[in-house]
């Protein structure tokens, strides 16, 4: 069985077989919220205190930074910075999404991770669904820059040499 996520965080089991173009049609035709198209979900605050701590929120496939809103306006509230980045190929078009490799997920987390430690000393990250298989990544390969991870609804492999493999196969 393989995992096709849809706009809105729904996700579907499909077949012994993932049929690449079948799950891109399927994430075509699902409503993405007109609040994807937002980009102001990052919020730092003016102290430029190396020790207040740096929350990462990374959202689920086919989402964007819209689904962690509520969370996001919580911790900030509650005194920390937040970051929640748009993950490449997400909360656009299947187009973007069908064009995402590992090398794009790479680059994503080192200058995630590099622009977060840039700003404070103690990073976490928080991903739900697909959100926390990059999460779990980039605190392997920065374990010296991320302090914690939180994983909501996290979909995670052991049968495979990597969970960024899972991320990026194509069965």
């Amino acid at each position: 069985l393989a995992l096709i996520g849809l706009a809105g965080g729904v996700a579907l089991f499909i077949g012994p077989r993932w049929n690449r173009a079948e799950a891109l049609q399927l994430v075509n035709e699902a409503a993405l919220p007109g609040a994807c198209q937002e980009t102001r979900y990052t919020r730092f605050h003016d102290s430029q205190d190396r020790q207040r701590p740096l929350i990462i929120l990374l959202h689920g496939l086919t989402n964007c930074p819209w689904e962690m809103n509520d969370l996001a306006t919580a911790l900030f509230d509650a005194g920390h910075d937040v970051m929640v980045p748009r993950v490449p190929g997400h909360g656009t078009t299947s187009s973007d999404l069908e064009t995402l490799n590992r090398a794009d997920l790479l680059a994503f987390e080192t200058q995630l991770i590099a622009r977060a430690h840039g700003r404070s000393d103690h990073v976490y990250l928080l991903g739900t669904s697909f959100g926390g298989i990059i999460a779990i990544h980039a605190a392997q390969l920065f374990p010296q820059y991320v302090r914690g991870v939180l994983l909501l609804s996290p979909f995670l492999a052991t049968a495979y040499d990597s969970i960024l493999s899972v991320a990026c196969a194509e069965i």
